[in-house]
């Protein structure tokens, strides 16, 4: 998970290391939930929840089932981001925004990667 801030919008990149272009739901959830994990505590007063559907399992099976992503500094409107699962071919994304504001998703191709851009 990437992080970038724009005029105008904050962007988060997902890449991912699929053969096929995988399905997925971005939504706001209040509170956030997922797969079989607690839902994460982030900053700010909405969590947009990105769910991705037909994603490998790890090969490595010590994998933690909660990570916390990289600093969000410089950014305007994304607070803070965890990667749970994977659980039954789904990874849960939960992205911390200051509060619910419209956004876009858009898949891209070579290498496969979900870009969301958050508005400000």
């Amino acid at each position: 998970m990437r992080f970038g801030a724009h005029d105008g919008f904050d962007r988060v990149v997902i890449d991912l290391e699929t053969a096929e272009q995988p399905g997925w739901m971005v939504r706001y959830e209040d509170p956030p939930g997922g797969q079989a994990f607690d839902p994460p505590e982030l900053p700010g007063d909405a969590t947009l929840v990105v769910d991705v559907v037909g994603v490998p399992y790890p090969a490595d099976s010590e994998q933690p089932t909660s990570v916390p992503v990289g600093e969000t500094n410089g950014l305007s409107v994304v607070t803070g981001a965890v990667v749970a699962g994977p659980y039954e071919a789904h990874l849960n994304f939960f992205v911390g925004v200051d509060h619910e504001r419209p956004f876009s998703v858009t898949y891209l191709e070579d290498p496969g990667r979900l870009v969301i851009d958050i508005q400000h």
